[in-house]
This record gives C-alpha cells, sequence and structure tokens, in this order.
C-alpha cells in the first residue's frame, strides 16, 4: 500500500515550486504585470464595487469564492476511477491549465480597464461571440446557484444544523470587520484576531444549540411524541452499512430491535468488537438526534409509526422551503451591499477556516501517516468505454473534478469581483496563480481522505462498489468528512468534533459560492445592456440583483416531471462549466495573439479542455436522446450549438489577426 503522506508532501513541494518558477514566468514574460501601473480599482474606485484592497484580503474573498464545494465533492466521488489518475489530474492540471487560466483571465481583465470576460471576447472575437458568451454565462450562473440554494437548504435541515449558527454569525461577525477595517482603520491583524475569536464562538455556539427548522413546523403533539421518545434515541442506532455483521444481526433477539436497520446501540459496539478480532468489516451505523430530523424519520419509520413519519417529513419539507426562501433574502442583499463591508470580509474570514482545516488535516496525516488503501486504478476501469459501473475515464474524468483542477467558473470570479480590488498589478500572481495553487493542495486532502480514511481495501471498495452509490450528495460528503474528520482527531481534537468542524467548512463555503456568484450573475445581468439601448434600465444593480435573485430561484424552485428544474437540468452543468474554462482560454489566447504576446501557454490548455468538453457534451446529449429526456436534450442541444457557434468566430478572429500580422 502506498503511504499517503508522501503524496501529500510531493504535492505540495509541487505547487510551491510551481508557483515561483511557472507563475512567475507567467507574470513576467507573458502578461507583463507592472507595479507601478495603476489598477482599476485605483481609477475607478466608487467604494462600492471598486475597493483598492490588501492582497492577503483578497487573497482570502478570491480563494474563498472559487473554492465553494467544487474542490470537494468532484475528487470525493472521481477516485472510484483510482486514487491515481485522480491525483495526476489534480497535480498537472492545476499547475498548468487551472492556475494559468485564473491568472491569464485576471491579467487580460486587469489591462482591460477591469472589464469582465465576456466585454473582452467583445473586443477580441466580436459581438456575436460576447452575447453567446453571455448566454452561456447566464445558464452557468443560475443553474448553479439555483441547485446550490437547494443543497444549503438540505445541509441545514437533514445533515449539519450545528453548522446553521456559525454560517449566519459570520455575516455579522464580517460586517463588524469590514468596519472595523474601513471605517476605523483597525490594523488588519488586530481586526481578523478578533473577527477570528467571534468565530470560534459561533462555532462553539452552534455545536452545542444546534438549530432544527422542522421542529417550527411540527404540531404540539409531535413535539411532544419526540420528547416522549428522546431515551430511546440515545439507546438505538441505525445501521447504514451492515459490513460483515448481517448474520450476527439477524441472530439477535426481537428486544434488541425496533426493526430493519434499527438495532440496541449496546449490541451494535458487541458484534463490532467480535467483527474486528475476526478481521471482518464493521457495521457502520448512525445515532438518532432530536436535532437531525432525517435520522427521526428512520426511527419512526421502524417504530410503525405512520402517522407521526409523515408529519415529520411534511414539516422536513417545509424547514427545506423556508430555508431556500432565507438563502435567496441574503443572497439578493449580500449582491447589493459594498464590497468591503460583507461579500469581502465574509470570504476572507471564512478562507482561515479553511487554512486552519487544511493545515490540521495534513498535520494528521504526518501524525497517523495512513496508508492508501483504495486501488491505483479500479479494476473495471475503461478508458474510453462507459459500463454500468463506471463512466469512461476519457473524457468524464476531466469534467468530474473540475474545482481543483481547471473550472471555468473561475473567470468569473477572477474578471468580476476580484480584478475590481486589485491593489497592484503584480498581486495577480498571489491571487490568480496562488488561489488556484491552493485549492488544488485542497483537492489532494480531498482525494487522501477518500482514499486514506477507510479502515480497508473491503470496506472503500463496498463505499465505491459503483457509480450510483458513490455519486450521491450524501455519499460523498460523507467519505470526506470522515476521512478527513480522521485526519482531524489525530492532533487531540475528538473524533465527533473534527467531523462537526468539516461540516462547518463545507457549508460556508457554499455560503461564500453562493453570494459571491450571485453578485457575478448580476454583473451578468448588467452587461445584457450592451446588446440593446431599450436594456439600459439592468444598470441599475438594484434590478439587475433582483433578476438575478429570481433567475435563481426559478431553477431552485420550477418543476419538470415533479423534479426540480435545477436538479433535472444539473447533469448539464459538469460540461458546461468546462466549456466556460476552454471558451476563457480562446479568448485569452487571442488577446495575446493580437499583441504579439506568447500565447502557445494558453493555446494547448484551450485545445484540451475543449476538446474534452465537446466530447463529453456530445456523449450525455447522446445518452439524452436515448433516454428520452426531452429538457436536457433541449438544452444540452443549445448550448452544444452556441459553443460551436463561439469557437467558429473564434477562428474567424485568429484569421483577422494573422491577416494583419501578414502584412
Amino acid at each position: 500500500m502506498w503511504d499517503a503522506l508522501s503524496f501529500a508532501l510531493l504535492s505540495m513541494v509541487g505547487f510551491l515550486a510551481a508557483y515561483f518558477v511557472y507563475g512567475r514566468f507567467i507574470g513576467r514574460k507573458i502578461l507583463c504585470l507592472d507595479p507601478e501601473r495603476s489598477t482599476p480599482a485605483q481609477l475607478r474606485e466608487d467604494g462600492v464595487e471598486y475597493v483598492p484592497t490588501n492582497r492577503f484580503i483578497l487573497f482570502g474573498h478570491h480563494f474563498a469564492s472559487i473554492a465553494g464545494l467544487g474542490p470537494i465533492l468532484g475528487p470525493a466521488i472521481a477516485v472510484i476511477w483510482g486514487w491515481l489518475p485522480a491525483l495526476l489530474w489534480v497535480f498537472f492540471g492545476t499547475i498548468f491549465l487551472g492556475a494559468v487560466h485564473d491568472f491569464t483571465v485576471l491579467g487580460v481583465s486587469l489591462r482591460s480597464q477591469g472589464k469582465s470576460i465576456t466585454e473582452v471576447s467583445k473586443e477580441v472575437v466580436g459581438e456575436r461571440a460576447r452575447a453567446l458568451f453571455m448566454l452561456i454565462i447566464f445558464f452557468t450562473l443560475a443553474l448553479a446557484m439555483g441547485v446550490f440554494v437547494i443543497v444549503i437548504a438540505v445541509l441545514f435541515t437533514d445533515f449539519y444544523p450545528s453548522a446553521v449558527i456559525p454560517t449566519f454569525s459570520l455575516i455579522l461577525i464580517a460586517c463588524f470587520t469590514g468596519i472595523l477595517v474601513y471605517k476605523y482603520r483597525l490594523h488588519l491583524a488586530l481586526a481578523t484576531g478578533i473577527g477570528l475569536v467571534l468565530m470560534l464562538f459561533s462555532l462553539l455556539l452552534g455545536v452545542r444549540y444546534p438549530f432544527s427548522m422542522y421542529s417550527y413546523f411540527l404540531s404540539s403533539r409531535a413535539l411532544a411524541k419526540v420528547e416522549e421518545e428522546k431515551e430511546n434515541f440515545s439507546r438505538y442506532v441505525y445501521v447504514i452499512d451492515f459490513g460483515g455483521g448481517r448474520a450476527y444481526l439477524q441472530a439477535l433477539s426481537k428486544d434488541a430491535s425496533l426493526g430493519e436497520r434499527v438495532y440496541l446501540r449496546s449490541e451494535l459496539e458487541r458484534i463490532n468488537r467480535r467483527l474486528e478480532g475476526e478481521g471482518k468489516l464493521s457495521i457502520v451505523a448512525v445515532p438518532f438526534l432530536e436535532e437531525n430530523v432525517s435520522t427521526l424519520l428512520h426511527y419512526f419509520r421502524a417504530r410503525g409509526d405512520e402517522g407521526m413519519f409523515r408529519e415529520l417529513a411534511r414539516a422536513r419539507e417545509s424547514a427545506k422551503v423556508a430555508w431556500m426562501w432565507i438563502l435567496l433574502g441574503y443572497a439578493l442583499v449580500a449582491s447589493i451591499l459594498p464590497v468591503w463591508l460583507l461579500l469581502q470580509p465574509r470570504d476572507y474570514l471564512n478562507s482561515f477556516q479553511l487554512y486552519f482545516g487544511c493545515a490540521l488535516m495534513y498535520l494528521g496525516l504526518f501524525l497517523l501517516r495512513p496508508k492508501i488503501v483504495a486501488p491505483a486504478l479500479h479494476p473495471q476501469l475503461h478508458f474510453f468505454e462507459s459500463t454500468s459501473v463506471l463512466p469512461a475515464l476519457f473524457p468524464f474524468l476531466f469534467i468530474t473534478i473540475a474545482c481543483g483542477a481547471i473550472s471555468g467558473f473561475h473567470c468569473l470570479v477572477s474578471s468580476g469581483t476580484t480584478v475590481r480590488q486589485l491593489k497592484r498589478e503584480t498581486d495577480a500572481q498571489l491571487i490568480g496563480y496562488g488561489g488556484m495553487l491552493m485549492e488544488g493542495s485542497l483537492a489532494v486532502v480531498v482525494i487522501l481522505a477518500c482514499t486514506a480514511g477507510f479502515p480497508s481495501q473491503e470496506s472503500w471498495h463496498y463505499f465505491y462498489r459503483d457509480w450510483h452509490s458513490a455519486s450521491g450528495l450524501g455519499a460523498k460528503l460523507a467519505a470526506f468528512i470522515n476521512g478527513a474528520g480522521l485526519f482531524i482527531s489525530q492532533v487531540g481534537i475528538s473524533l465527533s468534533f473534527s467531523k462537526t468542524l468539516v461540516a462547518v467548512v463545507i457549508v460556508g463555503f457554499a455560503m461564500t459560492t453562493l453570494d459571491s456568484a450571485t453578485r457575478l450573475l448580476r454583473y451578468n445581468i448588467e452587461e445584457f445592456r450592451h446588446l440593446h439601448s431599450r436594456l439600459n434600465f439592468l444598470s441599475n444593480r438594484y434590478i439587475a440583483s433582483f433578476l438575478a435573485v429570481l433567475a435563481i430561484a426559478f431553477f431552485a424552485f420550477l418543476k419538470l416531471d415533479g423534479r426540480s428544474a435545477g436538479l433535472t437540468l444539473w447533469a448539464l452543468f459538469g460540461t458546461t462549466n468546462q466549456l466556460l474554462g476552454g471558451i476563457a482560454l480562446l479568448v485569452v489566447s487571442l488577446y495575446l495573439y493580437s499583441r504579439g504576446l506568447p500565447y502557445f501557454y494558453t493555446l494547448l490548455p484551450m485545445f484540451f479542455m475543449l476538446g474534452m468538453t465537446l466530447v463529453a457534451m456530445i456523449l450525455k446529449w447522446r445518452e439524452f436522446w436515448q433516454k428520452g429526456s426531452l429538457p436536457l436534450l433541449f438544452v444540452g442541444g443549445a448550448i452544444l450549438g452556441m459553443t460551436f457557434w463561439l469557437c467558429v468566430e473564434g477562428w474567424r478572429a485568429w484569421r483577422r489577426y494573422r491577416r494583419k500580422q501578414a502584412v
């Protein structure tokens, strides 16, 4: 078995070397960054969108905005192909594609007076290209954030009610910190210290007092019933994986069980000790928690109390909808407020959670020195052919791991909020290239947590037995949280608190993506005013923000065949997101070519990304055709058509520039 620590150290050394060698080369020889040149933030400072910012604060904002759930969920499922392809793609993809993409988009936007990548595409490629690019971005952001609203609501309702207080407290703490720094000119280090202490207090408060929204939708009778059963909640557990103990459980007396999968905790602990002595897989079970409605549903169904089960299910759905409306309201406010008041300090403080989390995980790796129990390559892996167990490695690995290698969403952050806050041009290397390397290091530790955080090869193979079983939200989060919690627990923190800490970080980063992306969607809508004079009203940030939230709500609440439109169309997001990355590299390459600058370093990544994602989109479109999925077929076909059109526009632009250079 391979040593996980060795890969962690090698990747860290490789990322550091890439930053000082390749990142510096890109900045000096290709982008020609000049520390004396005024930035758009300085030239257009308005205290709302354009705010020259300390590079460390801006790094935190940028990193928190690009990270989100992407570098966790993608690698957590991609290891099903084996740890080797996932690790290689993250390492080399981050250095030569993702970091170059983020850095060069930021640099080109700097040179274009802070214009977004879509505005740059108009100047470099043409008016039609800008319109097509804007439509793809609008669809991608609205769809992604609609699904994020659903996901965060589910996380609060079903999985992590203990994350509610820390997550929403951070909003107030961030505003307080922003006021201290920008209004009272408090030293950054002192303001940061105050913010972090308040964050720690809110985390402890959240663990002590988890907030369960569902209880507000229960009748007094149902609340009394939950109170009556509290004693049994602590005595019984719900089995989610029988491991090697199914026969032992079947042999238990009826007194030891309430029903299928619900057994006495003491009996399960006894059986697990026996299984451990025999070298067999342990039984995996979760406790019944009053604050966690999803576990209570299992409990009352096992008891045969269908009336209570139905009422809890209704309360759960009502709680989820309530959270969705709250999140949409928050996104609306966050997209309007000045960046220095909420968005920037929130992302800055939130980034420290991930810094500390990563540091603790790497320290735990050093102390535990776990072995990778997953195979380097899945025994049923096929490079170019999909099976019932696994999709083909090519091209779907490069779609599954986006954030953590290269993600098209990052071009919107780099040329959207980040470029408007850059204080010096040379800060772009730390923020653009360094921010992506930081995300790559997170993706590496996620891969190691999901391959070395299992007790045995058998348990890993059971969890990752096929694509369907490992690709759900709960499965992906569980694989990472269990592995990361195990690593952190090695530094002396209890395993349960370690898992809670990881969960809070996950939810916090999902929230930062929501507020940043809503602002980016607002920018996108504002740019539609350039298409026609009758759309000038979109320049009003209040109107644009309202329309952005309305678009997000559309994908969150509209039902297609009884399912959320966002969840139905989510199958298109991975390929569409990566197409954005390829198109952004196309625009950057043409920009560099038109100015006689080296463009080879963005051209090769562009061809790779466009090739992989177009093949993936065509394969998915064929699958939608075979299944008769009309919404996916129609929307996927429209995106595919617009992408081909954009590529044709890019080819025409290249020919124009070549003719000019030949004259």
